[in-house]
């Protein structure tokens, strides 16, 4: 049976999204319907940052899930470098949600209890503590799943990557947190909880660094620059390089213009054979959706 009625970019982009992001999905709403379940029955503060922490995960996870599927779409007469950007997009939505709403949440929770002194009011420890040993074990199948591809992972993947270590340093911090208070320092859950919190924050903000500057056009580092220009300086019937630009219309994915000088006294046809060569050359090494190189006489008016 044909699906006709679904674009295919959206199958390519399902082909493309790796097991260890799909994993983490599901095990982070898992771990949030089960930790905010558990602070309600046993009211340890961290138990609340750490739900709010799963959450924020999960509003992550599912935006770069959603945002694939037009990141991955061809381009058209509209959007003719491609959508690769959709999923910078997706995080700044993300960072957003988790800096005014999640961490500030987990914040006012952990110092309000300090403030008027209700943070000793809890029950059930061991179960809280089974929760977080559970949630730790749990977030270490997708981290595994991840390491392993840890060498060919597109760059979203390397993120999760990261985001999950990260999510067990503040799962570890809560267990800190559940130990201070069987050891009769109660107030060691509300500090917990804003640790949990602020790592939220400054995860968010991260995050929406890391996007903006790809939204406003961000350029390869300086030593990927000269890699990418000596290639071309290396490139037969190249005399000259005069101007190299590149951007970032993706993840990974480059857009570079290019100006060139060749000899004089060729044809065009040489000089475009020789400009085609410029930009296969750098295909090997790179993704570009756009390479495009103009070449010069050389010496040009300006060297003359």
């Amino acid at each position: 049976m044909k699906r006709f009625w679904i674009p295919t970019y959206l199958f390519e982009a399902g082909k493309k999204v790796e097991k260890g992001i799909i994993l983490s999905l599901i095990v982070y709403i898992a771990l949030t319907v089960g930790k905010l379940y558990i602070y309600s029955v046993t009211r340890i503060i961290v138990l609340l940052a750490e739900g709010l922490h799963s959450l924020s995960d999960v509003m992550l996870v599912s935006f770069l899930l959603l945002t694939a599927t037009v990141s991955f779409k061809p381009p058209d007469s509209t959007h003719m470098y491609g959508h690769e950007r959709a999923q910078n997009i997706g995080a700044l939505v993300a960072a957003t949600l988790f800096i005014t709403f999640v961490s500030f949440e987990g914040f006012i929770e952990a110092f309000t209890a300090i403030l008027e002194g209700t943070y000793g009011n809890v029950t059930h420890i061991e179960v809280a503590t089974s929760v977080i040993v559970t949630s730790m074990l749990a977030e270490s199948f997708p981290l595994f799943v991840l390491y392993r591809k840890r060498k060919n992972h597109a760059p979203a993947s390397r993120a999760q990557f990261y985001n999950v270590i990260q999510d067990e340093c503040a799962l570890f911090a809560s267990l800190v947190g559940i130990f201070a208070i069987t050891r009769g320092y109660p107030i060691g859950d509300p500090i917990a909880a804003i640790f949990v919190s602020a790592t939220i924050f400054v995860s968010g903000l991260a995050l929406f660094y890391d996007n903006a500057v790809f939204l406003l056009g961000k350029s390869p580092d300086t030593q990927t620059i000269k890699k990418l220009r000596k290639v071309v300086e290396e490139t037969p019937g190249v005399i000259k390089v005069t101007e190299f630009r590149a951007m970032y219309v993706g993840p990974d994915i480059l857009n570079i213009g290019i100006k060139i000088e060749v000899a004089r006294d060729i044809s065009i046809e040489e000089a475009d054979a020789i400009a085609e060569n410029v930009s296969k050359r750098l295909m090997k090494i790179v993704k570009c959706r756009s390479c495009l190189v103009h070449a010069d006489p050389y010496p040009s008016k300006r060297n003359a």
